[in-house]
């Protein structure tokens, strides 16, 4: 390679203008010719790289709307794409943001102008409203990671509340709501059977007038009875349907009835402390003057922590001492404290017992 030099380096420079070169200065420019010399050709000598050729994927359409679909339902889009490298492309993986979808790649690799596809499924479920999914899409490209979007609306073919809430009842009194379940227009549905899961859960149904824009109407009536037991109720109704999609119909229900025992709280937190923290919850348990109430014996199902009860007043008011083993040392605390009386329809109440010893 020729090497043609900046003119002003061709030749050694004077020292400065008008004088004659001396022997030291002769010296310094040839020294700094010859460095500027080694440095040019050292930039000769380097390789400079090149990139090679590489894959590149383009995909038609980077996002896909189902628009309106119903809960239990399955679409499907395929997104295409093309190989717009110089190099075979070759599709590693796919993942998706949540498990409701799937995708599936084109196997093999794809030379440069070939084309592949991406197969996404959206299962709707029990989502509803609007919905907003991502597909990664991984490969040997320059940009290894591309992301595909997916969009619906699911609407609720059948319309049931999500939950039945009673509240706060009363000891031996009954409770009752009314339920308005509808179908969207053109889905078959047809109520056949409704019933709730406990003993003191009554409900029955009957056809309603369908209002402007409905499918078939009903109106199930739930009730809870006086025999429900003191404490928090967490039951749930079913109703059984002719709909394929959805034979049976799950509603959650929840209560609090109130009991004549009254306790400081329905639940024991002990929370998250360290091994051999001294750790106890005092609960109070009363009676009214009109009807007292016994406390017989007091126990909880976790080994590691023990109750003792503590009499104020006999049949009036009590105390519950709950305290953790100091041998206790590490790991979740999950149970029951359990309360017996006198009172055949108080005789046992149960609250839960929770804690975390940090190791």
């Amino acid at each position: 390679m020729r090497i043609r030099l900046p003119h002003q380096l061709s030749r050694p420079s004077l020292p400065f203008a008008g004088a004659h070169p001396t022997r030291h200065g002769t010296a310094r420019s040839a020294l700094a010719l010859a460095a500027v010399m080694a440095f040019v050709f050292a930039l000769a000598l380097t390789t400079v790289s090149v990139a090679g050729p590489a894959p590149k994927i383009k995909f038609d359409e980077y996002e896909w709307d189902f628009g309106d679909m119903y809960q239990q339902e399955e679409q499907t889009h395929v997104f295409a794409f093309t190989n717009v490298g110089d190099a075979d492309l070759v599709v590693s993986g796919t993942k998706t943001s949540c498990g409701c979808t799937a995708a599936v790649a084109s196997n093999g690799s794809i030379p440069p102008g070939g084309k592949g596809e991406i197969k996404v499924t959206f299962a709707s479920k029990t989502t509803s409203g609007a919905v907003s999914k991502t597909v990664t899409v991984n490969s040997n490209a320059a940009d290894s990671v591309a992301t595909l979007v997916i969009k619906a609306h699911v609407k609720k073919d059948i319309n049931i509340p999500n939950s039945i809430q009673f509240g706060n009842v009363e000891r031996n009194a009954r409770a009752e709501q009314v339920l308005d379940i509808t179908a969207e227009p053109g889905i078959p549905f047809q109520i056949v059977k409704v019933e709730g899961d406990a003993p003191f859960i009554k409900a029955s149904f009957e056809p309603a007038a369908a209002k402007a824009g409905e499918g078939a109407a009903y109106k199930v009536r739930v009730a809870l009875t006086g025999e429900a037991p003191p404490g928090p109720i967490s039951n749930r109704l079913r109703i059984y349907t002719n709909n394929e999609k959805k034979p049976v119909l799950e509603v959650p229900i929840y209560a609090k009835v109130e009991g004549y025992l009254k306790l400081s709280s329905e639940s024991l937190h002990f929370g998250t402390f360290a091994p051999g923290e001294a750790k106890e919850i005092v609960l109070t348990v009363t009676a009214p003057d009109g009807h007292p109430i016994s406390v017989t014996s007091v126990k909880t199902s976790v080994p590691d922590v023990t109750a003792t009860l503590k009499t104020l007043q006999e049949g009036r008011s009590y105390e519950v001492h709950c305290a953790v083993s100091p041998a206790k040392t590490t790991g979740r605390l999950t149970g029951k404290l359990i309360i017996e009386t006198n009172d055949p329809n108080e005789a046992r109440r149960e609250l839960s017992l929770i804690g975390f010893v940090k190791s």
